[in-house]
């Protein structure tokens, strides 16, 4: 068995009369084999290499991390069924680097939420409060599917999408903004 977390927002706690906070509940499901989780799976291989490649740099702290576990930079959140593809332990280096970053286990989490509130209402993702998106504006484009392989154009641009290269274009834009 396997657990999910479920959020109650606003709860009641009938011990203390508090209308404000918030409840976790552990939710068992039925863990469910390779096939049909939704979720890409790679080998532990390819995982050290993935580790290895990044220098187990966090991309959201710009730190080294031990901690760390490959991302996909596209959220599961807008993939189909035709999305989901296989990560053999041939993928090249730029491959990785076009797929993957690393993130903490807490801000995977944490950018799973912005993505599906983002899913959810069209109001794309920040980081730190900073709406800069170095493609796209602050609001999903209509004219770009929601799901399939060609929703991912709408996270380009996005500062969860690549924290990497936002935080790259964000400091170029900074840099430029200095100079004039």
């Amino acid at each position: 068995m396997g657990y999910t977390i479920a959020t109650h927002l606003n709860y009641h706690c009938p011990k203390c009369g508090n209308n404000r906070s918030t409840r976790l509940l552990l939710l068992p499901i039925d863990r469910v084999e390779l096939a049909g989780n939704g979720y890409e799976t790679w080998s532990p291989a390819l995982r050290k290499r993935i580790l290895r490649l990044f220098n187990y740099i966090d991309a959201y702290e710009g730190t080294v991390n031990r901690n760390c576990l490959p991302d996909h930079k596209f959220s599961e959140i807008r993939w189909d069924d035709d999305t989901k593809s296989e990560n053999p332990d041939t993928m090249t280096d730029d491959e990785i680097r076009e797929k993957f970053q690393l993130l903490t286990n807490q801000r995977n989490q944490q950018k799973r939420e912005v993505c599906r509130k983002c899913f959810q209402t069209g109001k794309r993702g920040s980081i730190y409060g900073i709406d800069f998106y170095y493609e796209g504006g602050r609001f999903w484009e209509s004219t770009i599917p929601t799901k399939g392989k060609a929703a991912e154009e709408g996270c380009i641009g996005c500062p969860w999408y690549d924290i990497e290269r936002w935080r790259k274009e964000l400091m170029r834009k900074l840099e430029g903004e200095k100079n004039d």
